[in-house]
C-alpha cells in the first residue's frame, strides 16, 4: 500500500484506507475521509501535503499523511478533478499556490 506522503504532484489518487481511528477523525475533520478523490496539489520539502477537493486546498502533515492510504486513480475524472489536473499543471496557478503557502 502506498501512503499520502508518497503521491506526486498533480496525481489524482484515492484516500484507500485510514486505520487507526483517530486520524479518521482528524481527517474527516479536514473534509477528507476512505473513498474520496484528491489531487495532490503539492508536496513542500519536509514539510505538509497539500491536496485539493473540487476547489478546497487542505495542507496535511507529513506524519499524518505517512498514515493514510492512497491508491492512483485513472484519469478523465469528473469536470471539477480534471479541472484541479489543469490548474496543477498551469504555472501561474502553481505559482499562486505557492504564494499561498
Amino acid at each position: 500500500m502506498t501512503t499520502l506522503d508518497k503521491a506526486q504532484k498533480g496525481q489524482v489518487i484515492k484516500i484507500s484506507s485510514i486505520d487507526n481511528p483517530d486520524i479518521k477523525t482528524q481527517a474527516i475533520r479536514l473534509g477528507i475521509g476512505e473513498g474520496e478523490v484528491v489531487t495532490c496539489r503539492e508536496i513542500i520539502p519536509a514539510g505538509p501535503v497539500v491536496i485539493c477537493k473540487c476547489k478546497q486546498e487542505v495542507a496535511i502533515g507529513r506524519q499524518l499523511a505517512r498514515k493514510i492510504g492512497i491508491e492512483p486513480v485513472a484519469l478523465p475524472l469528473n469536470k471539477c478533478a480534471s479541472r484541479m489536473v489543469a490548474d496543477a499543471k498551469t504555472p501561474q496557478r502553481a505559482q499562486a499556490v505557492s504564494h499561498k503557502i
